[in-house]
């Protein structure tokens, strides 16, 4: 009696999985970080309760791959940081968790260094995988947005932030 009714229930959970697959590829997990006082160590500011931001620095992980289905998303997180902050003048983007990227991801970058330029923030990216950078490299997007805007650890990144900053900077807040 029951036997006849299994196929719909995994018919409804195959379904169901692939809702959820889509709907997590669509908005993959944007995390904003920062340096954990102690261990050092750069954690998600709304996990560790406390965590100083920079109001010059930002730096935010994205977990996923940038392609077509979310590459908006991306573009939306990146924007909205910047107008939570008037006084941002860095945005790190730690790449460790893309994967992959398409062409869509990368005309993304492309226009959100644009936007970026345009309110007088540079955009750096740290800790990219290979298929990132070939990607990059292909489309000369890693000449657009700078060579030297590339870093292969976060502290790169931060270093070269601090020491393009005007004044004196407390580099405990990031």
């Amino acid at each position: 009696y029951i036997a006849p009714h299994i196929a719909h229930g995994i018919l409804v959970g195959v379904g169901l999985s692939m809702i959820l697959f889509i709907i997590r590829v669509m908005r993959p997990r944007v995390a904003e970080l920062s340096r954990n006082p102690g261990d050092g160590t750069m954690r998600d500011i709304t996990v560790f309760d406390g965590l100083q931001t920079s109001p010059r620095i930002a730096l935010l992980r994205f977990d996923g791959p940038l392609f077509f289905a979310n590459a908006g998303y991306f573009e939306n997180k990146v924007l909205d940081l910047v107008a939570s902050r008037p006084d941002l003048q860095y945005i790190i983007i730690d790449a460790e968790g893309i994967n992959t990227i398409d062409s869509t991801g990368q005309e993304v970058l492309y226009h959100v260094t644009e936007r970026l330029r345009e309110n007088e923030v540079e955009l750096l990216v740290a800790r990219m995988k290979k298929q990132f950078m070939d990607v990059m490299r292909e489309t000369k997007t890693d000449e657009f947005i700078g060579k030297k805007h590339f870093f292969a650890r976060i502290q790169y990144a931060l270093e070269y932030c601090w020491d393009n900053l005007e004044g004196e900077y407390d580099r405990s807040t990031c």
